[in-house]
């Protein structure tokens, strides 16, 4: 048994247009920040139960910012939103606090390993760190100063990392990697790493912490998302979405991925994200068709679809035994 905490934003492109402009109209009335809401909530947190080969809606909380990446520990809900900020909820969906950073843009990971946590800040194609959620985050790999910090017209992207980049919007082709996913990791020679999937190349990276030396483990991906980590029968291995080629890729080894994997393919529309409970269920968000779909981990085995409104665009999920 296990619960599945789901992030979702949404489409309902002309309430959220109405809603903007109504904000952007006030704002400019009252010189400060807007308070008006919009007609139609901006995002979803739902909560599945699955046990005995069935899943079931447990709970739901609309929110009125759109949420992203999603981290659960000792009961409170880190989530992070395209307003630059985590917000931070107990189990109930309770408010208890905003984290603000400048270094934060469309945080699109949180991860957590040891007493550190890891962002992804996407919007500035950076991987941040922090001893904790309230300390210091600095900025621990970029793109910038390698062979990823540049457009493919050639032309380098620049950041100035002195300044707050909390309030700027840089779509996604303003960027240079779009980077989906970071997971940090410590090996058996105690080596600290990083993989990161790196949207635009179609790549996973391998990213060394200690001398910042990073090596391409995977290639030939389309569009890349998630990349976790997981534990399967004493041995440490990966499972990332292949986004844009519906695929998931499991089973892969963290130090030679060229031992072969797993793949999976059941006429998915964009794998957005993907997980393994305790060797036994395999989760995947199949965004384009409104569906989380459960398999069987050792045969991949269909078991159960939970299928979502389609006015939600489906982001990330946490899972958390019961």
């Amino acid at each position: 048994m296990f619960q599945l905490y789901l992030t979702y934003v949404s489409t309902e492109k002309e309430a959220l247009e109405n809603f903007w402009n109504r904000s952007r109209a006030i704002t400019s009335q009252r010189r400060g920040s807007s308070t008006c809401k919009p007609e139609s909530q901006l995002g979803r947190i739902e909560v599945l139960f699955f046990a005995d080969n069935k899943v079931a809606l447990n709970r739901f909380h609309e929110t009125d910012f759109k949420p992203l990446a999603i981290h659960l520990e000792n009961d409170l809900l880190h989530i992070s939103a395209t307003d630059n900020n985590i917000y931070i909820l107990d189990d109930s969906f309770r408010f208890i606090k905003i984290i603000a950073n400048r270094l934060f843009n469309s945080i699109h990971t949180i991860r957590k390993l040891g007493n550190c946590l890891y962002l992804s800040s996407t919007g500035i194609d950076s991987i941040l760190k922090a001893n904790d959620l309230y300390g210091s985050f600095v900025i621990i790999w970029k793109a910038m100063g390698t062979k990823y910090g540049y457009f493919p017209d050639g032309i380098e992207r620049e950041i100035d990392y002195k300044v707050s980049h909390n309030e700027t919007t840089y779509p996604t082709l303003q960027q240079t990697t779009h980077i989906n996913s970071c997971e940090p990791y410590i090996d058996n020679s105690g080596t600290p790493y990083l993989f990161s999937t790196l949207f635009h190349q179609g790549v996973v990276l391998k990213i060394n912490m200690c001398t910042g030396d990073s090596e391409e483990f995977l290639r030939d991906l389309d569009s890349p998302h998630s990349f976790r980590i997981y534990n399967a029968l004493g041995h440490d291995l990966a499972i990332v979405c292949d986004s844009n080629n519906n695929k998931v890729l499991l089973d892969i080894d963290l130090v030679d991925s060229k031992k072969g994997y797993r793949v999976l393919e059941d006429n998915f529309k964009w794998v957005q994200d993907a997980g393994v409970v305790e060797n036994k269920v395999l989760w995947v968000l199949d965004a384009n068709n409104y569906r989380v779909a459960f398999y069987d981990y050792v045969t991949l085995r269909h078991i159960v679809d939970y299928c979502f409104n389609t006015t939600y665009r489906i982001f990330s999920a946490t899972a958390r035994m019961d």
